[in-house]
C-alpha cells in the first residue's frame, strides 16, 4: 500500500505548493486592462522574418539543451543501483487493480493525445481567435522538437532498459506531458490576460500531470526512477526554450484579447 502511497502523498505536496504560492501571490495582479501594450499592437508579428527569429531561436536553445541533457543522462547512469532497487521495490509492492489503472492514466504522455490537444489549441487559435500564427508555428515546432529530441537524446545514450520493458533515458511521456501541455497551458494563459493566481491553478496542475506521468511509469516498471525523473527535467527544460523564444518575438507582454463582438 506504500506504494500506492506515494502518489495522493505527492500531489498533496504539489498542490499545497501551489496553494502557499497563491495565497502569497498580489491579489491586484488580475487586470488585463492594467497592463501596457504588447510590441505587436495587440497582433502577434506575422511573417518569414518573425518566424525566421522564431525557429532560430528555438534552434540556438536547443543546441544548448542537447549537451546539458547528455550529461545529465551520463549522470543518470551513475545512480543504477539506486534505480535498481526502486525498481524492485515497486515490482514487489506491485497490486493489480492499481498497475490497471496506472496503466490506463500512463496514457496522458502518450504521443497521440499530446499532438491531438496541441492540434486542438491550435486550430483555436488560428480559427478561432485569429492573427495568432506565430504561436501555432511554435506549437507546430515543439510537436516535432519533443519527439526527435527525445529520440536523438536516447540514441546517443542508449541506456539499457529495465527488465521487459523498452523504456530508457529519458522517459518520452514524462517529457512530453511537461513540454507539450506546458507550452498549451502558457498559450491559453498568455491569450486569455489570466492573473497570477490563475496562472499559479494552472502551473500547478501541469506539475500535477507530470508528476502522475513519473509516478505511473516507474511504477509500471517501464522505466527506471532517473529516467522518468530526467524525462522531467528534460520537458521542462525543453518548455523553457519555446517560452524564451515566443517571448523574444512577440514581446514579454501577452497581447489583449481579440474583441468578437463590437462595443
Amino acid at each position: 500500500m506504500l506504494a500506492i502511497a506515494v502518489l495522493p502523498i505527492g500531489l498533496l505536496l504539489i498542490a499545497m505548493a501551489g496553494a502557499l504560492l497563491a495565497i502569497r501571490a498580489p491579489s491586484g495582479d488580475t487586470s488585463a486592462s492594467s497592463r501596457p501594450p504588447s510590441r505587436s499592437g495587440g497582433d502577434e508579428p506575422l511573417g518569414l522574418r518573425s518566424i525566421i527569429s522564431l525557429l532560430g531561436i528555438v534552434a540556438v536553445g536547443l543546441a544548448v539543451m542537447l549537451p546539458l541533457m547528455l550529461g545529465l543522462g551520463k549522470l543518470v547512469e551513475r545512480f543504477q543501483g539506486f534505480d535498481t532497487r526502486a525498481w524492485n521495490w515497486f515490482v514487489d509492492h506491485r497490486v493489480q487493480g492499481w498497475y490497471d489503472l496506472m496503466g490506463t492514466v500512463t496514457q496522458l504522455g502518450n504521443s497521440w493525445l499530446n499532438r491531438g490537444v496541441a492540434v486542438g489549441v491550435l486550430l483555436t487559435l488560428v480559427v478561432v481567435v485569429r492573427q495568432r500564427w506565430l504561436t501555432a508555428v511554435a506549437l507546430t515546432a515543439m510537436l516535432f522538437a519533443a519527439h526527435y529530441m527525445v529520440v536523438l537524446t536516447t540514441s546517443v545514450i542508449d541506456r539499457t532498459p529495465p527488465p521487459g520493458s523498452g523504456g530508457t533515458y529519458p522517459s518520452g511521456g514524462c517529457a512530453r506531458v511537461i513540454a507539450i501541455y506546458g507550452l498549451v497551458a502558457f498559450v491559453l494563459l498568455r491569450e486569455t490576460n489570466a492573473g497570477r493566481r490563475t496562472s499559479i491553478a494552472v502551473w500547478t496542475v501541469v506539475a500535477a500531470l507530470g508528476f502522475i506521468e513519473a509516478y505511473s511509469r516507474v511504477y509500471l516498471a517501464v522505466h527506471w526512477l532517473s529516467d522518468a525523473v530526467g524525462g522531467l527535467i528534460f520537458g521542462a527544460v525543453l518548455l523553457a526554450v519555446f517560452i524564451v523564444a515566443l517571448r523574444a518575438v512577440t514581446g514579454r507582454v501577452r497581447p489583449p484579447v481579440p474583441r468578437l463582438m463590437p462595443k
